[in-house]
C-alpha cells in the first residue's frame, strides 16, 4: 500500500516565501505603510532572488524585531554620544560600538555572502534617498555616517589582521 508522502517542511517554506510580501500587522508598530512599501522595494532592488528566498524562509518575528530595535537603539545612542564627544574612531569605546554593529548585522546575515552583499547594496541605495522617505530609526546625520564609516574601516582592518594570525 503506497501512501502519498509530502515534504511538509518544504511546503511550509514555500508558503512562507510566497507570503513574504504580506508583512504581519505587528510591523505597523515600527513602520508606516509607506515606509514598509519603500523598505520592501529597497529589498527587492538590493538583494538577489536567492538572498530574498533565504530571508523569507528564515522569517522575522515580532520578537526578532523587538530584539533588533533594542540593540540598534543602544547602538544609535552610543553613536550619537561618541560623535558629540568627538571621539577617535580608533578608541576602545568606538571599536566596542563597531563590534556591536557588526554583531547586529551578523544576526541578520548569518554568514551568508549573498545576504551580506544585499545588505551592502541596500545601505548604499538607502543612503541615496531623501531623509523624508527614510524610517526615522535608520536616519543618521552626515557626521554620524562618516564617523561610523571610519570606525568600521578600522574595525574590519583589525578583523583582517586577526584572520591572518589564525
Amino acid at each position: 500500500m503506497q501512501t502519498n508522502q509530502y515534504d511538509y517542511k518544504s511546503i511550509e517554506k514555500a508558503i512562507q516565501a510566497m507570503q513574504m510580501e504580506l508583512k504581519p500587522t505587528w510591523m505597523n508598530k515600527y513602520l508606516t505603510t509607506e515606509q514598509r512599501e519603500y523598505m520592501r522595494d529597497l529589498a527587492k532592488k538590493s538583494y538577489s532572488k536567492e538572498a530574498l528566498q533565504k530571508l523569507a524562509e528564515r522569517g522575522w518575528s515580532e520578537e526578532n524585531q523587538r530584539s533588533f530595535n533594542e540593540r540598534y537603539n543602544f547602538f544609535r545612542t552610543e553613536l550619537k554620544k561618541l560623535v558629540k564627544q568627538e571621539a577617535n574612531p580608533e578608541s576602545k569605546e568606538s571599536q566596542v560600538m563597531g563590534q556591536l554593529l557588526y554583531d547586529i548585522n551578523n544576526v541578520y546575515i548569518q554568514g551568508d555572502s549573498a545576504i551580506r552583499e544585499g545588505m551592502k547594496k541596500s545601505w548604499e541605495n538607502f543612503n541615496s534617498i531623501p531623509d523624508d522617505r527614510k524610517p526615522s530609526i535608520y536616519k543618521m546625520s552626515n557626521e554620524e555616517r562618516e564617523f561610523i564609516k571610519n570606525v568600521m574601516i578600522i574595525f574590519y582592518k583589525g578583523k583582517e589582521i586577526e584572520n591572518k594570525l589564525k
